[in-house]
This record gives structure tokens, sequence and C-alpha cells, in this order.
């Protein structure tokens, strides 16, 4: 009887054709080997041979029905058609055979990821990592879905098992990333950022990631430095050019800022926040037209922008159209009760049109939400020296 050791071993090289080849051979002699017909299933697969897959794996289950692994190469194949309902019904019959497989729970998980059924999809995946902790693609898996969720914590523990068995799964690091950026934890996504980019250098997502990490610790000019590698390696990436526009802002080189904005906007003029961000620049180049231009781009792509509602606000007041600038500000903390800035801006500009004891009620609201802004508690004081002469006279 020949072995299917051989057969096998070049199964697992990559060497299909000559693995299918043997096998064939194992069932000339013995066409009841149903391991064989499982592992011809497999190797057939891998040639992305799909329906002689299934019909090898068909006869090896036909020969021995409480064979599990057989079970698991047909979900798997079923899976890679599209036939993921069948595909989950085969692994089921699997775990009724074995229950302990961890590839098995784990193939599962995959085809309920794919239903987008990610509850059930997660369960899969802790069982595989209960039966085999060194099951790291489970573990990965089991992060994604938890970092798509918003378990961001338990995502990057997920990610750590999995760089811990395979740390250069650039993919792990990624979700770790991001998982990091969502916590605010953003010196610790620099570092998995540098870990990520030494095993893929030049992938523009994670260089900009990095900038990003860097802008929100107030490293502006090292974020530039980012958004600048990402733009020369895709000149088309329209997030990094608008990233790289506000750390300009912020630094206030409102020109290249402007240049940057105008990129943006350019490869994608129906983001809203791209438009703000313009606005935003204009404004600080005291170019209040266009500021309220962009602003009004803004807010017809996103009604519910109130940035952009507040600051069109404030391009009008500075271009003395305040009865337009008080619609704006009263749209902005419409959208947002909690917006105070706009509040104080309102008071502001109801104190210019005269209208002191309205004013003061703006005042005290943007007060509720910032107590302790000193430039608000000036402008109240103002407003009630101003509403007390008026009341004098």
């Amino acid at each position: 009887m020949m072995s299917l050791d051989t057969g096998n071993q070049l199964l697992n090289s990559g060497n299909f054709v000559a693995a299918i080849d043997y096998y064939e051979r194992v069932l000339e002699i013995d066409p009841f080997q149903h391991e064989a017909w499982c592992s011809r299933g497999r190797a057939l697969s891998s040639l992305e041979k799909y329906s002689e897959a299934i019909d090898s794996l068909d006869a090896a289950i036909g020969i021995q029905p409480d064979y599990d692994l057989a079970w698991v190469e047909r979900g798997t194949v079923r899976g890679m058609i599209g036939n993921l309902t069948a595909a989950i019904s085969d692994f089921d019959i699997a775990l009724n055979i074995n229950s302990n497989r961890s590839k098995t729970w784990y193939s599962r998980g995959v085809a309920l990821y794919q239903l987008a059924q990610y509850s059930e999809s997660l369960a899969s995946y802790d069982r595989a990592v209960e039966i085999d902790p060194s099951n790291y693609k489970a573990w990965h898996n089991r992060s994604l879905i938890l970092s798509q969720t918003a378990r961001y914590e338990s995502a990057i523990f997920s990610c750590d098992r999995t760089l811990l068995i395979n740390p250069e799964l650039y993919q792990s690091w990624q979700i770790r990333i991001v998982s990091l950026l969502n916590l605010d934890r953003y010196a610790e996504a620099i570092i998995s950022c540098d870990r990520a980019l030494a095993i893929q250098p030049n992938t523009v997502e994670t260089i900009h990631q990095r900038g990003v990490a860097q802008s929100m610790l107030g490293e502006y000019a090292a974020a530039i430095v980012d958004y600048d590698r990402v733009v020369i390696l895709d000149p088309n990436y329209y997030l990094a050019w608008e990233d790289r526009g506000y750390a300009l802002d912020r630094l206030a080189r409102y020109q290249e800022a402007l240049t940057s904005h105008d990129r943006a906007v350019e490869l994608d003029p129906d983001r809203a926040a791209a438009w703000y961000n313009r606005g935003n620049s204009l404004l600080y180049l005291e170019r209040y037209q266009d500021a309220i231009d962009s602003y009004r781009r803004a807010i017809k792509i996103s009604p519910a922008l109130h940035e952009a509602w507040g600051n069109l606000g404030v391009a009008l007041s500075q271009s003395n159209r305040r009865s337009e600038a008080i619609d704006c500000y009263r749209e902005a903390v419409k959208i947002k009760p909690e917006y105070g800035e706009a509040w104080c801006n309102l008071g502001t500009a109801l104190i210019e049109l005269g209208q002191y004891a309205e004013a003061i009620s703006s005042l005290d609201r943007a007060l509720a939400i910032q107590p302790h802004n000193l430039t608000t508690q000036n402008i109240r004081q103002l407003a009630l020296s101003h509403l007390s002469e008026s009341q004098a006279a």
C-alpha cells in the first residue's frame, strides 16, 4: 500500500499537480481510501478547480461519513465559491463529529463573517482560540470584528495575541493602529505604525495614520513630513492633502494650507470636511467672501455640519453682515446646543446690533458650557454695561 505521506508533503509544499497525481495513483490501488480523496480535494481546491474538488470530497464523505476533515474541506470549498449557507452546514456537521478541532471553528467563523453574522462569527473564533491558543488566524479575525464593533481594548488584546505568534502580520498591526487611534493612544499608535512600516515600508495608509497620530499630539511639523511622504507615493490620496492642510493651518502657514485644501477638494469635491477646512484657511487669510463660499459648499453637502455654520457666521460677521451671521450661529446651536463658541459669537453679534438682553441670554448659555471662559465673561460684562446704559437713557 502506498503511503499518503509523500502526497501530503507535495501538497504542503505547494506542488499541487504532483500531489494530485500521487493521490490518484493511491486511489487506483485502493479506491476506498477516503483520506486520499479528501487530500485530492484540497489540492484541486488550491488549483481553483472547485467543482472537481467538491466531487473528490463527496467521494471521501460517501466512503467515510464520520471523517470530519472531509466535511471541513468541503465547507471551505463551498465558502470559496460563495455558497456560504451550505458551507456553514458542512462545518456544523463536522463539529457534530468532532467539536474539538480549532480549524473547523475558525472556518465556520470565516463563513459567518462573510454573511455579516458578526456575533456568531466572534463566538466561533472564541471557540477556535480556546481549543488552540496558537491559532493566530482566529485571533486576527477576532480582532477585526472587535475593532469594527468599537471594542477597541479587546481588539488590541487579540492583536497582541496574534502578533506574539506572527509578528510579521502587517494586517494585525493595522488593526492595532486603528484601535489605538480610536482610544486616543497616539504615542502607542506611532510605535505600531513604525512596526507596520518596517514590514511594508511604503504603505500610504499607515504613513497617513502615523501623521494623524503626530498631529493629534501637536507635532504638526512631524505630521507634515508624513503627509508629504504620502502624497509623493500617491498624489491622489485626498485625506493626506486635507490633513496636511490642517497641520499647516496649526503652524499659521495659511497659504500653504490653502494649496493643500484646494488639492483635497479637487480630488473629492463631495467631501464636506474638505470644504470646511478650506474655508478655515481662507478665514485666516481674511479672504472672507471666499471663506463664505467654501463654508456654504460644505453645508450644501452636509447641512448638519455645525462647525461650518459657526464659522460661516464668523466670516459673515467679519464682512459686516451681522444679521446673516446671527442666523448662522442660531442654526449652529440648533444642531449642537452645547456649541459654546457659537453661543458666544451669537451674543457678540447681538451686542453689535444693540440686542443686549438677548445677547446676555446667549452668553449665559455659553458660560453654562464653558464657565471659566474669560473672553465670554468679559463680553457678558460688556453686554450688561450696554444694557444698563440703554435702560438709563
